[in-house]
């Protein structure tokens, strides 16, 4: 696996696997250091996602990567049992029928 100008902020592992979240640099945190330079000197540019590794070759079998306004991860966690997780954020209408509290009653609408 090449490096890439990103930083670790987050690990979790599942059997051989390894998923690890990436985070954009913050700039000028890093100005006279080694690493300034190695950000400034790499290929590609920095993005912030999550990488999949295959613990027995160390190679990255899968990857996302998360573009727009979020820069940063601050953690990466595996959810046994769930193959396909998603987030709604706090406006959307599918809120009320995604989330769900045994102590409320049911909404129907």
């Amino acid at each position: 696996m090449s490096w890439e100008p990103c930083f670790l902020r987050g690990l979790a592992f599942r059997g051989d696997h390894a998923f690890v979240g990436l985070s954009r640099p913050r700039y000028k945190r890093f100005e006279g250091l080694e690493l300034d330079a190695r950000l400034a000197a790499a290929d590609s540019a920095p993005w912030c996602g999550v990488q999949v590794i295959d613990l027995r070759t160390g190679t990255c079998l899968d990857w996302f990567r998360i573009d727009g306004a979020v820069a940063e991860l601050c953690d990466v966690e595996v959810i046994p049992g769930v193959a396909c997780p998603m987030a709604l954020g706090p406006p959307s209408p599918e809120l009320l029928r995604f989330v769900t509290n045994p102590g409320l009653p049911d909404r129907k609408n």
